[in-house]
């Protein structure tokens, strides 16, 4: 208990100092369609601490949102995947209709102001709001329903795309699919890495696609490692991928060469 103590200190530590410190890097993990066609990307967030070395965001994230650094933090993200998706478009590597998935935390979104913030990094750095997917986990959408509500539809009448990320996997309603102006569901890899092996995973998979399509909504697999998960996904109408049978997460450079290819 006090090795785990005194290393969730030390971190905390270290995050008051890291973007001062230039110690955040954004990787990027392309999404393509059925066509294999890179569509987009997801935003992930590393640290190499001067301290402490490679952090895991598993790590760092939850004390990140205890403190409230993650409001800084976050920031940072979405000003510098918007930075970086500039650079793609006037080096003529990235599509117009090309995005930026950005995962954005439950405190993020409490910010009274956050829409305004976002829409003026987005303004600033001068890129479409269409071009930036707002990530949310189910979770997000369980607090204070009515201001999550108002703030995604303002956010959506703004142009941004939100999707809700690991599907099926946290506080599973159908409620929040009939009340938010959601586009995309993103399948979480728990049940994409065992299709081919589980008929369970291939029957929920398959549900999630079905009542994605039945209700206008895009949908994300995680995760994809194998052909034969691809082959499944595809068949029953999955749109978009996202995993290691594609590409793993790689930098701003590395991505922008994916992009040209």
């Amino acid at each position: 208990m006090n090795v785990m103590a005194k290393r969730q200190l030390d971190i905390d530590l270290s995050l008051h100092h890291a973007l001062n410190r230039m110690e955040f890097v954004l990787h990027y993990q392309p999404q393509v369609d059925n066509f294999g066609k890179i569509i987009g990307a997801e935003a992930l967030l590393r640290w190499h601490s001067s301290v402490l070395g490679n952090v895991s965001p598993a790590e760092f994230i939850p004390q990140a949102e205890g403190s409230g650094a993650i409001l800084s933090i976050g920031e940072w993200v979405i000003r510098t995947a918007c930075l970086e998706m500039r650079d793609w478009l006037d080096k003529g590597v990235c599509a117009e209709s090309c995005y930026i998935a950005i995962n954005v935390s439950p405190c993020q979104l409490k910010q009274s102001d956050f829409v305004e913030r976002i829409t003026a990094i987005v303004r600033e750095v001068g890129i479409h709001p269409h071009q930036i997917d707002i990530e949310l986990t189910e979770g997000v959408l369980m607090w204070d329903t009515e201001d999550a509500k108002q703030k995604l539809f303002e956010l959506k009448e703004q142009g941004f795309r939100i999707s809700v990320d690991d599907f099926g996997t946290g506080y599973s309603s159908l409620a929040y699919l009939k009340h938010f102006p959601i586009d995309v569901l993103k399948i979480d890899r728990f049940f994409v890495q065992d299709i081919g092996f589980s008929h369970r995973d291939e029957a929920i998979s398959r549900a999630i696609i079905n009542l994605a399509i039945s209700l206008g909504i895009k949908t994300v697999a995680e995760g994809v490692e194998t052909i034969s998960q691809v082959q499944f996904l595809q068949s029953h109408g999955c749109e978009a991928y996202q995993g290691y049978y594609f590409s793993e997460p790689v930098s701003a450079l590395k991505m922008a060469s994916l992009l040209q290819r």
